[in-house]
């Protein structure tokens, strides 16, 4: 046997099994998630309309509101009219929310239980939702889009300075 013949097939297969191997695994990422919907990725901000008018907007983390009180006053007992969220992309433009696929929906939190609810009419669009006042007080709220269960777009935080706040008289 030829020493020369062997040893080119010898650096022929050390260089053919690492190619397949590397060009094989870069068809496949296990990291990435495909079933998110292209709109998600777009998702900057939220506008919150309220009887027609804005009520505040968080785009890229800024948060700007109405009039100074920065999120919702409502009697114990009542409800707020329905409330709508639009979503917005990095230049402020609405995204269609009827563009976003059925494992997306809405989320909340309240920096407290007890002050207020979180209501979905049913007969209601999706991206609409009423507060309840339940007890006098004042509570912060988080809005959140939700994908398949984890938040893809949140407000600030409940613990935030600049969180929402619902004022329950």
């Amino acid at each position: 046997m030829n020493p020369l013949v062997f040893s080119a097939r010898r650096w022929a297969l050390l260089l053919v099994i690492p190619a397949t191997l590397i060009l094989s695994a870069c068809d496949s990422n296990p990291v990435d998630d495909d079933d998110h919907d292209e709109h998600a990725a777009e998702i900057e901000g939220i506008a919150v309309v309220m009887n027609g008018a804005e009520v505040w907007r968080v785009l890229e983390g800024e948060v700007t509101c109405a009039d100074a009180t920065c999120g919702f006053a409502i009697p114990a007992g009542s409800d707020t009219p329905l409330i709508t969220v639009e979503f917005l992309d990095h230049d402020g433009d609405e995204i269609h929310g009827d563009e976003l696929d059925s494992a997306f929906s809405l989320g909340h939190a309240f920096s407290q239980d007890g002050f207020a609810a979180f209501e979905q009419p049913v007969e209601t669009e999706r991206w609409t939702f009423q507060l309840e006042g339940v007890s006098a007080g004042t509570v912060a709220f988080q809005l959140q889009l939700l994908h398949n269960g984890h938040a893809d777009f949140t407000t600030p935080p409940t613990t935030a300075g600049n969180a929402i706040q619902v004022v329950v008289e």
